[in-house]
């Protein structure tokens, strides 16, 4: 189900209060626009960046199929498959949970066919508060495992050799900074719009 019909489904929630209540003041009405600009950011958003990790994985898997399908066909350029396996593994990995984490993200919003919509828009922040800690303690785990790939593989690119401490500092810091930057980030915009959501909908509660 697309995340549209989440706003789609307010809409509708729109109607059916109009032709059961009683007409609604310029300030309830501006409120219920804010709860539908707001579902417009979390959907739209949410889309892209399902859709947007979805092709990069298509993308990862169909140049790993590449590399191994050029190895059976030309061994002798492709003699060192075996130590990328391990590199094109990790990164699958990563890959993999990154799109399992928006998979759960998208179901968190995915509420067009509750019963009553108001109700479930109210739970939303609070099982997306859920999602976030999970993911985060995820990725505490993974981002420093896939940093570290990746700077062994850079350091044998251009041949540098460093300690295993200052590599493991190195992808240290990386994931501290990673982390910090995805905090921000959500913090910034999914929580913002979240609190701003049930802002609107605590206020229409009061009419």
């Amino acid at each position: 189900m697309e995340l549209d019909d989440l706003k789609n489904a307010w809409q509708d929630y729109l109607t059916q209060e109009k032709e059961t209540s009683q007409p609604i003041s310029e300030h309830l009405n501006k409120k219920n626009m804010n709860v539908a600009d707001t579902l417009s950011k979390l959907s739209s958003t949410t889309i892209y960046w399902w859709k947007f990790t979805r092709n990069v994985i298509i993308l990862l898997f169909a140049c790993l199929m590449l590399n191994v399908l050029l190895f059976f066909i030309f061994p002798e350029r492709f003699q060192n498959l075996e130590n990328a396996l391990p590199v094109f593994g990790m990164v699958a990995f990563y890959g993999l949970v990154t799109l399992w984490a928006y998979y759960e993200q998208v179901k968190i919003f995915d509420i067009a066919d509750a019963v009553n919509i108001k109700a479930a828009l109210k739970n939303t922040k609070e099982r997306f508060k859920r999602w976030y800690l999970l993911t985060t303690l995820i990725y505490v785990i993974v981002f420093p495992l896939i940093y570290y790939v990746v700077v062994k593989v850079v350091l044998q690119l251009f041949h540098i050799e460093l300690s295993l401490l200052i590599e493991v500092g190195i992808s240290g810091a990386l994931s501290i900074i990673s982390l910090l930057a995805n905090h921000l980030y959500y913090k910034s915009t999914y929580f913002k719009w979240l609190h701003s959501l049930q802002q609107s909908l605590e206020e229409l509660d009061t009419r």
